[in-house]
């Protein structure tokens, strides 16, 4: 799920306890408690498209926003003179019952059928489904995925703005 990180000074001493994480899970997200302020608006696209509406006053990634209106990406900066955050659309690795598909999905560690309601972990990486249960731990054998993301289920994301 697209999420937006918000600086929060007085959130912890310093790190990533001063940044919060709030999910975009409504359509429409404002930036500020204004009305008049910045606002994210969900894309017809798809669940992690996102557009930003705000006057000349906001930037994105230190740019004024010109033309009133963006398509967001992962990590983008916005700020106002009252705001800083950034957008994100990381999401992080979990173990969860394999939904099933149309085709057979086969595992890419070791090439046996994934089976609907088997656990597997959906790499947020590739997207790819990998085993991973106690018989079967393909995806945490190894320090990354097939594609080379890093394999942790410590439920922690790669980037926070802290990293900055």
């Amino acid at each position: 799920m697209a999420h937006r990180w918000k600086y929060d000074g007085y959130a912890g001493q310093s790190g990533n306890d001063d940044w919060l994480i709030i999910p975009l899970d409504d359509d429409i997200a404002p930036l500020e408690s204004s009305d008049s302020g910045p606002t994210l608006l969900r894309s017809s696209v798809g669940a992690d498209s996102w557009v930003l509406i705000g006057s000349a006053d906001t930037t994105l990634n230190g740019e004024a926003l010109r033309l009133g209106v963006r398509v967001l990406r992962d990590r983008d900066a916005i700020a106002t003179a009252t705001t800083s955050q950034f957008f994100g659309t990381e999401r992080a690795a979990h173990v969860q019952p394999f939904p099933g598909a149309e085709k057979v999905v086969y595992c890419p560690r070791d090439k046996q059928v994934i089976e609907p309601g088997s656990e597997a972990v959906r790499c947020p990486g590739c997207g790819l489904f990998v085993h991973e249960s106690a018989e079967l731990p393909c995806y945490s054998c190894s320090s990354t995925c097939v594609c080379g993301h890093p394999s942790n289920l410590d439920g922690r994301l790669r980037w926070t703005p802290a990293d900055l």
